[in-house]
């Protein structure tokens, strides 16, 4: 009797253990993107500065990668984007120097943008690092139209919640949370962002 209690115990100990690690995710797997139905985990983030064009020079890119995606800081600061997989982005205008205004941010595809306006938006789910230049407006991947982004930001860490719909009608949806890269790039002209 005693060993098949002693086996039930550690039955039930290593049962308690996989569902106790099902139910804390890592962060990773809150660090997501949805398409559809097509689940990408967020590897990479940056914020970028837009100071060479002075019609954007209120504005900051978000990029979101997943796996395969990577974003660092070249000569200068200035944004390198690297890589093949499923990259998200958006314009959105903040005044504030080093941050993104906290609160709900909605897609407005019209001038005069005011704060947390989101101006473009755009992903790409099999985005490839092939031509050296990354367009915005005209990319090999969909337009976002509609939808909002909640930020909230604390020191160097920044939640993204988003909801957004796409020229198609698809939904895209996910969940950011960590430290950007912070990044400019000077070489932001006519919607397109040299990498």
């Amino acid at each position: 009797m005693k060993p098949t209690v002693t086996l039930l115990g550690y039955a039930l100990v290593i049962i308690g253990l996989i569902n106790c690690e099902k139910n804390n995710p890592s962060s990773e797997s809150n660090n997501y993107i949805i398409v559809v139905d097509k689940k990408s985990f967020i590897s990479s983030s940056a914020i970028v500065e837009l100071p060479g064009n002075p019609v954007l020079k209120d504005m900051k890119a978000v990029l979101l990668g997943s796996e395969g995606i990577f974003f660092s800081n070249k000569e200068g600061n200035n944004l390198s984007i690297k890589g093949n997989g499923m990259l998200l982005g958006f314009i959105i205008h903040s005044e504030q120097e080093d941050a993104l205004s906290n609160g709900n941010h909605y897609i407005n595809l019209r001038p005069p943008f005011g704060e947390g306006d989101i101006a473009i938006g755009f992903y790409a789910l099999n985005w490839k690092d092939n031509d050296g230049v990354f367009l915005y407006e005209q990319t090999e991947g969909n337009a976002l139209l509609a939808g909002k982004v909640v930020v909230v930001q604390k020191d160097n860490s920044i939640n993204l919640s988003f909801n957004f719909t796409d020229e198609n009608g698809s939904l895209i949806r996910g969940n950011y949370n960590g430290q950007p890269l912070k990044s400019s790039s000077q070489n932001y002209f006519d919607g397109r962002l040299q990498r």
